[in-house]
């Protein structure tokens, strides 16, 4: 059973009608959610691979991305032939690798300025880079080792991590940009449809139940992803907010990594970290335009 139809199996099971069933399967979204197994040594994932974290592999002589002289971090790459054969209706290139960037220790990162998606379509130069964040371990002397000591992990670098991608599906927040304007799901249908991951139901966790994702709905935090890519300083948010939600609606999500013990993320206090790209930007694949919001508890 493919992810829709179990998603159509799943609104039956939960008392929705043919009419209803329409329009939430119009405007449910096929996903890939990721779960991150920390590796000990990077050589173990093969060059092109999809990884999280640790050493990027790029192009031969390509620049580790930086930005007023602050090296970038590393989040994803991600194997576009891998992606395609699991998501044939993805919107990505269907070849090469997508590398995602961003500079967490800088302002910058904010903005466009401090992000860089990287589609390397030709995938044969590629070498794996070090991280610049990483450090060598603190070396322990004889008598540490004969307690059993070990050199500290890497001290500032992300840890790499193996990744397994499943199809997930996720359904926009009715009362989100993208929900007000599709307007296909109301708010007591949403509930209905996720009250199962409360419930432990397995079908429903198995299905909607996503994490880390590649694509999708973003899942906020705090504010609607959408109205903070979208979010203006130059523009007072009481000023044509049917305007605003309009706009912020056009936002899709790339990439979504949550704070996780596995690479050690951190994005504020058990944050999550949303790559936003407009859809126009998306269809004519313009990686300069993608932008990052972070949320923390």
């Amino acid at each position: 059973m493919d992810t829709i139809e179990a998603l159509r199996t799943l609104l039956a099971q939960r008392g929705f009608d043919s009419e209803a069933s329409t329009r939430v399967l119009a405007a449910a979204h096929v996903c890939l959610g990721f779960r991150l197994i920390r590796e000990t040594d990077d050589a173990k994932i093969p060059i092109g691979a999809t990884k999280v974290a640790g050493a990027a592999d790029l192009p031969s002589g390509t620049a580790w991305p930086a930005a007023r002289g602050v090296h970038f971090r590393f989040i994803a790459q991600f194997d576009l032939s891998a992606v395609s054969r699991l998501l044939p209706q993805s919107p990505l290139p269907e070849r090469g690798l997508l590398s995602f960037f961003w500079c967490q220790e800088h302002e910058i990162g904010t903005t466009s300025e401090g992000v860089r998606v990287i589609h390397t379509p030709d995938t044969s130069s590629l070498v794996r880079m070090k991280d610049p964040w990483s450090r060598p371990p603190k070396p322990v002397g004889l008598l540490g080792r004969m307690m059993g000591k070990r050199p500290a992990p890497q001290e500032d670098a992300f840890c790499p991590c193996r990744v397994e991608l499943a199809l997930k599906v996720t359904i926009p927040i009715p009362d989100g940009p993208r929900g007000i304007v599709t307007g296909l799901v109301s708010t007591d249908e949403f509930r209905v449809i996720h009250r199962g991951i409360q419930e432990k139901d397995p079908a429903t966790v198995e299905l909607l139940d996503v994490g880390h994702r590649l694509l999708g709905e973003p899942l906020p935090i705090q504010e609607f992803v959408e109205l903070d890519a979208e979010w203006d300083p130059n523009v007072p948010a009481w000023e044509d907010w049917d305007a605003r939600v309009k706009a912020a609606a056009t936002w899709r999500l790339l990439l979504q990594v949550d704070a996780d013990d596995a690479p050690e993320f951190r994005f504020g206090d058990l944050g999550s970290i949303y790559f936003m790209i407009r859809e126009t930007d998306l269809s004519a694949r313009r990686w300069d335009n993608v932008c990052v919001v972070m949320q923390s508890h």
